[in-house]
């Protein structure tokens, strides 16, 4: 029994060690002392795709109504929306939203672009809270192009939906 009497001991001291970490919480520091918990974050938000969602086919006035799924018009602070080159998520045209939900852009050339919805809270750029951009819209050629976006707001973990709009 002498034998496993120091075996034992290490055995327990391991035990508490082990419960005593896995109820604990670790903080990342980093080497100027502070937290580095946005890191992740960071990483998340850069890594989210920005495809194109608006495909316009021939130089068009463009403008629309932002709703909910639940067809209530979009007036969250200070809402804006914007066409950004996909990929780089670079503003070409960016219009005010009213308060019923509408925006409305001057002429806009053919191409591809990347339609979001966001609002400006503090100076900032702000997802609109707990919402999913657009599904890919489509403008046929006519002279003028009024669209229904239907932004799909929902309750969320996904760590994509606290980054800036893209």
């Amino acid at each position: 029994m002498r034998r496993w009497l120091p075996v034992l001991a290490v055995i327990a001291g391991l035990g508490s060690f082990i419960s005593s970490f896995a109820m604990g919480q670790t903080v990342c520091v980093g080497p100027d002392g502070k937290p580095c918990a946005a890191d992740p974050q960071m990483r998340w938000c850069k890594a989210e795709p920005t495809p194109a969602n608006l495909r316009i086919v021939k130089t068009t006035h463009f403008s629309g109504v932002l709703f909910a799924k639940s067809g209530a018009p979009i007036t969250f602070e200070h809402p804006m929306a914007q066409l950004r080159e996909p990929g780089t998520g670079k503003v070409l045209f960016a219009s005010p939203v009213d308060g019923h939900g509408a925006f409305d852009f001057a002429a806009v050339p053919a191409g591809n672009f990347r339609f979001i919805g966001f609002s400006v809270i503090n100076d900032k750029p702000t997802r609109l809270p707990l919402t999913d951009q657009p599904k890919p819209l489509h403008c046929d050629g006519e002279s003028e192009c009024k669209v229904k976006v239907v932004l799909d707001i929902h309750g969320t973990d996904n760590p994509i939906d606290f980054c800036p709009p893209k």
